[in-house]
C-alpha cells in the first residue's frame, strides 16, 4: 500500500500540475509540492519531506535535466519519476543517467502512474534496508498467486490445481498449492493426494515452522509441486486463527518460488488475508450473468479497500459449452480487460474423475495448453521455439518408414476414419 506517501510534481505547465493531482485522487498519494522548475521547486521539496518526485521533461530538456540535478541534491531519498511526449532514446538515457528511476511517456493515466510510485517507492526502502543492513535479517520472499472468484463451480480449483503443476513443470521452480477453500475445497481429491495432514496443523504448529521442516507439513504430488490441503471440517476452520494463518502463508512464500492459494467464493477473513499477502490475483468469472454481478461487487469492494490495481488479472473461464455474456459485453460490465480466456473442453470433467491435473492427463487439450501458457505467463518463461527444421525431418523419416514397410506389410482392409477433432469449447 501507499499508506500516504507524499508527492512533488513539477513541471512548467500549471495545467499538467493540476490534471496529474485529480489524476492521483483516492488513491493514498498526498500532493504536497506543484512547482514550476527552479531553485525554488529544490527548496519546497527539501522543506515538505516528499517521498517521490514527478518531473516533466520536454524540450529544451536541459531545463529539466538541471532541475532534477538540483532536486537529487535536496531530496537524495526521493525517488524520481519523469514524463514525458519525447520517444527519444537519447533523452531516455539522459534522464536514467540524471537518476530517474523511471520513464513515463505521456498521456499518462492513473493506471500506470500509481504502479510506477509505488514500485520506486518500494525499491527505495528496499535500498534503505540493505544500506542499513536490515536485510541480512530480512528473508527473500516467492511469488503468491492468488486464485479467487465469487461464486461456487467456476473453475477456481481446477485453474489452482493445474497453473500450480504447470509452474512446476514449465519453470522447474518449488511451488506448493494451498487449499484455503472452507466451502468446497476438494484439492486433496483432485491431485489425489491424502488429507491426513492440514492446514490446522501447519498453522498450529507456525510458531515451530521454518524453511527446513516445512515439507513435513505438506504432501508431494510430483513434478516439484506440493500441497497443503485445507481441513474438512468447518470447526476445524473456525479453530485457525487468522494471524497465524498470515505468518505461515509468509513461511510458505520463504520456502517455495511460488505459493498458490486456493479460496472459497465468498468474501471472507480468508481471502481477505489471501488478498493481503498476494503478488498476483487471478480473478475468476464466467460468462454467466450471475458470476458476472458477483465479479463486479468484489471489483466494487476491492476498490474500497484501496486494493492496488495491478495486481488484479481478470480471468474467463467456460466451465460448460453454454452460452452467456460475450466477452466484449462482460469486459464492458466490468470495466476491465480480460487477462486470459480459459476454453471449455469436456477433458475438464474427465481429469477430475481421475484424480489427476488436467495439464498431466491431457496435455495436447485447448484447456491444457491455455494453462501451460498462463504458467509460462506468470513464470517469465518465453514460449517454447518449435524447430520447423526438425519438424520436416521427422516427417521425412515417418513418410520413408512408411514407404519401407509398405512392401512387406501384408494388406489388410482399412477402418473408416473421421476427419476432424472434437469440438472443443473451454474450460
Amino acid at each position: 500500500m501507499l499508506n500516504g506517501a507524499t508527492i512533488a510534481i513539477i513541471d512548467s505547465n500549471r495545467e499538467n500540475r493540476a490534471d496529474l493531482r485529480k489524476m492521483l485522487e483516492g488513491s493514498e498519494l498526498r500532493v504536497v509540492v506543484d512547482a514550476d522548475f527552479g531553485v525554488d521547486a529544490a527548496t519546497s521539496v527539501q522543506q515538505s519531506s516528499v517521498d517521490c518526485i514527478l518531473v516533466s521533461l520536454e524540450e529544451p530538456v536541459i531545463l529539466g535535466l538541471q532541475t532534477m540535478a538540483v532536486l537529487a541534491q535536496a531530496a537524495p531519498d526521493a525517488p524520481i519519476i519523469v514524463y514525458s511526449s519525447l520517444d527519444d532514446q537519447s533523452v531516455v538515457r539522459r534522464a536514467m543517467q540524471a537518476g530517474a528511476r523511471d520513464y513515463l511517456r505521456t498521456p499518462l493515466s492513473g493506471e500506470l502512474l500509481v504502479p510506477s510510485i509505488r514500485q520506486a517507492l518500494e525499491q527505495e526502502r528496499a535500498l534503505l534496508r540493505r544500506l542499513s543492513g536490515e536485510d541480512a535479517t530480512t528473508p527473500v520472499s516467492g511469488t503468491v498467486v492468488t486464485v479467487f472468484g465469487t461464486k461456487g463451480g467456476i473453475g477456481k480449483t481446477m485453474l489452482a490445481a493445474n497453473l500450480a503443476m504447470a509452474l512446476g513443470h514449465e519453470t522447474s521452480a518449488n511451488v506448493v498449492l494451498v487449499d484455503m477453500d472452507l466451502r468446497f475445497g476438494c484439492v486433496s481429491v483432485l491431485l489425489d493426494v491424502p488429507s491426513d495432514k492440514t492446514l490446522r496443523e501447519a498453522a498450529r504448529d507456525v510458531d515451530s515452522i521454518t524453511h527446513l521442516n516445512i515439507r513435513d507439513y505438506l504432501f508431494d504430488a510430483g513434478g516439484g509441486v506440493w500441497v497443503l490441503p485445507g481441513p474438512q471440517e468447518l470447526e476445524k476452520w473456525e479453530a485457525i486463527a487468522p494471524d497465524r494463518l498470515r505468518r505461515l502463508i509468509g513461511v510458505l512464500s520463504q520456502s517455495f518460488d511460488f505459493v498458490v492459494l486456493d479460496t472459497p467464493g465468498v468474501l471472507s477473513d480468508a481471502v481477505a488475508l489471501a488478498l493481503e499477502q498476494a503478488t498476483l490475483v487471478l480473478l475468476i468469472t464466467t460468462q454467466d450473468v450471475t458470476s458476472a454481478r458477483n465479479t463486479l461487487t468484489a471489483l466494487k469492494v476491492l476498490t474500497g479497500w484501496s486494493y492496488p490495481e495491478e495486481r488484479i488479472k481478470l480471468v474467463l473461464n467456460h466451465p460448460n459449452p453454454a452460452s452467456g455474456l460475450e466477452a466484449g459485453a462482460l469486459t464492458e460490465a466490468l470495466g476491465r480487460k480480460i487477462f486470459w480466456e480459459i476454453p471449455y473442453d469436456p477433458a475438464v470433467a474427465r481429469s477430475a474423475q481421475l484424480g489427476k491435473p488436467l495439464v498431466l492427463t491431457s496435455p495436447r487439450s485447448e484447456v491444457a495448453k491455455s494453462i501451460v501458457a498462463l504458467a509460462r505467463q506468470i513464470g517469465g518463461v518465453a514460449p517454447p521455439v518449435r524447430s520447423h527444421r526438425f519438424d520436416a525431418v521427422r516427417s521425412a523419416a515417418g513418410l520413408i518408414r512408411r514407404v519401407a514397410l509398405a512392401g512387406h506389410e501384408p494388406e489388410t482392409e482399412q477402418a473408416p476414419t473421421h476427419g476432424g477433432q472434437p469440438s472443443v469449447g473451454g474450460t
